[in-house]
């Protein structure tokens, strides 16, 4: 056994309401440091690590105390990551809503079908101590029950089973409602009328800024009534049209030639045209180009902005037609986010549509138009200038393996991807914008 001992020397009388360490040091201690484990911490942002809209503060929840410093370890739930930070504000009347995971992966409870009825219960209530006498509480009404309405919703598996299928979206105070069987549709408004005032006006005309006519050959959405009011906001009813969205061949940086402009009348404007984007795939690469340079804009860049307006003054009644043809189908272009996974380096749409519960009866098809990639994801044959690249690189190479995709070349000029990622001339951009199914109102 080991004996320490103190110098009382050193120490002064101790009054009855003193501790140990006010004695010792002459200073009284503060728990104010002391926080509750789990609540949410508020992290300030070093101005070197933002620029000047970032927030200036992180969202984390607080697990504890750094032991080599005055600080707080935080735990961010976004990424995993835990950090040390003594600039920090606490909001101890709440605590982070944590996700149970089950463990049964493909089970999904949204599109659950069963007929199994859910009775809750509520916990026993809390007495206080000082009532000795509890009186038992009884009622004649058994708990309220509650089943899935899927006569109604419908679920997955049944749509795969019947085919019938119905969409309900709901903005604030208005529903829209489509589907293939008229039987669901009816039920759906019965059983809402029981619930809510509601009001049918019939087919859809008008939504959130967007026009719809439903015509004998399909519908034709548009937003030529917002879009003159963007040409009026910005004061450019009376330019001059263009053909092309971006000028063929332009060179831009972020460092554009010019006098800076206010970036808030920059963001307005692209973010006016951003919604426009909804019924005008064809401006689509412009507005993105023209969004990257929204924190310090300059004329150059502005003058690439109102070209668009000057496109969209020539094209007032353009946007989407979706034809009711049999033989129409869907085709998806995966260009720039083809592999976008940073871990796996895979593309997303496969897992949305397994989680969609839609399986593919063929494989998608790939319009390439680059024979060598055509030949290095077909041929399994490792050549002297592709046999550096490691074989986890070749997903696309194991998707045409299991059939999940098909690869067939395409000619440069109907690559319809091109019009989302460069510049074209009048005559091949006209013809790939045609191709999108953007057009005149006939």
């Amino acid at each position: 056994m080991r004996l320490g001992h103190l110098n009382f020397d050193g120490l002064q009388v101790m009054s009855k309401k003193s501790m140990v360490k006010e004695a010792w040091s002459g200073f009284k201690p503060s728990v104010s440091h002391l926080r509750i484990f789990g609540s949410i911490a508020y992290a300030h942002v070093s101005n070197e690590k933002r620029s000047k809209l970032d927030d200036k503060s992180e969202r984390y929840v607080f697990i504890g105390y750094d032991q080599s410093s005055k600080g707080y370890k935080l735990y961010n739930p976004s990424n995993g990551m835990i950090v040390i930070n003594r600039d920090v504000e606490f909001d101890e009347e709440s605590s982070w809503e944590w996700k149970i995971q089950n463990e049964d992966y493909n089970y999904n409870p949204f599109f659950d079908d069963g007929e199994e009825m859910m009775q809750p219960t509520a916990p026993p209530p809390t007495l206080p101590p000082q009532n000795p006498q509890v009186e038992e509480v009884s009622s004649s009404e058994g708990p309220r029950r509650y089943r899935n309405l899927r006569d109604i919703y419908g679920a997955t598996d049944e749509i795969n089973k019947s085919g019938d299928i119905f969409f309900v979206c709901l903005y604030v105070d208005d529903l829209i409602v489509t589907g293939n069987n008229l039987k669901m549709f009816e039920e759906f408004k019965e059983e809402m009328a029981r619930e809510f005032e509601m009001t049918d006006i019939g087919l859809m005309s008008y939504y959130l800024g967007i026009e719809v006519r439903q015509r004998e050959d399909g519908i034709f959405i548009s937003q030529e009534a917002y879009a003159k009011e963007i040409l009026k906001r910005y004061r450019m009813v009376y330019c001059k049209p263009v053909k092309t969205p971006v000028e063929c061949g332009v060179k831009v940086s972020k460092h554009g030639e010019g006098d800076n402009i206010h970036p808030t009348f920059f963001k307005s404007l692209v973010g006016s045209l951003r919604y426009l984007t909804c019924t005008r795939l064809d401006i689509l690469f412009g507005v993105g180009l023209v969004s990257r340079y929204m924190e310090a804009p300059t004329t150059s860049h502005l003058k690439m902005a109102k070209r668009i307006l000057r496109y969209i003054k020539g094209t007032l009644d353009y946007g989407i037609m979706y034809s009711s043809s049999q033989d129409f189908k869907l085709v998806g272009y995966c260009d720039s986010d083809w592999a976008g996974d940073k871990d796996d380096r895979k593309s997303t749409t496969g897992s949305l549509l397994m989680e969609l519960h839609q399986t593919q009866d063929c494989p998608t098809k790939i319009l390439v138009d680059n024979k060598s990639a055509l030949e290095l994801a077909k041929n399994p044959v490792f050549h002297e200038r592709s046999k550096h690249i490691d074989t986890k690189y070749h997903f696309i190479r194991e998707c045409v393996s299991k059939k999940e995709v098909e690869l067939e070349y395409v000619k440069s000029q109907d690559q319809v991807a091109d019009i989302f990622t460069k510049p074209l001339k009048i005559d091949v951009f006209h013809k790939l914008r045609m191709s999108l199914g953007v057009m005149n109102q006939v």
